[in-house]
């Protein structure tokens, strides 16, 4: 999972454990890690094939029994699941981030994100779910909120309205480029 690599400050290149300042005497983070991983091990079970547990009916006539509905349960849940799990690296990521333009601006550097679709999710997010001080605080109803952005599809959408103008402005400049360019 990428929530695990960005918490875990040997992995990270620099960012500090479970995402706070504090990191050891606060948990951070280290929580929705938790919940993702529970959730990731909870879809390898739901994965099992329905279809090997046909059992035998109508007085042993017939020996398939259709196990459509329990798989298309088992599916809603996989998928809400992962809209959890993506909601988790979301958000950690988006703290993440945090951390990195922090780190520049203290340096005196530059630090972006490429893609005006994702740094308007950025954006929208860190606007939900602001940097963690020195003391953990409960960040259940931030995780709800972006839950909610992404399970609605507003997420998409956001990234869908600012992708177009990219794609635009980007094929433009690659088209000059190499309109320009003698081979």
């Amino acid at each position: 999972m990428r929530a695990k690599r960005m918490m875990n400050p040997h992995k990270s290149l620099g960012l500090p454990a479970f995402l706070t300042p504090n990191g050891g005497k606060c948990s951070g983070l280290m929580t929705w890690e938790n919940v993702a991983a529970s959730l990731v091990s909870e879809n390898k079970v739901l994965c099992h094939p329905a279809s090997v547990d046909s059992a035998e009916t109508c007085a042993d006539k017939e020996d398939h029994v259709s196990m459509g509905g329990f798989a298309a349960r088992k599916a809603v849940t996989i998928s809400e699941n992962v809209t959890r799990i993506i909601t988790v690296e979301l958000m950690t990521a988006c703290h993440a981030l945090q951390h990195r333009f922090k780190a520049a601006q203290e340096q005196g550097t530059e630090f972006s994100i490429a893609h005006p679709g994702l740094q308007a999710v950025y954006e929208h997010v860190k606007q939900i779910s602001p940097m963690l001080g020195m003391k953990d605080r409960y960040t259940v109803p931030e995780f709800n909120k972006i839950h909610e952005y992404v399970q609605s599809g507003q997420m998409w959408n956001t990234v869908l309205e600012q992708h177009e103008g990219f794609v635009s402005q980007w094929n433009s400049q690659t088209h000059k480029k190499h309109a320009t360019q003698k081979y």
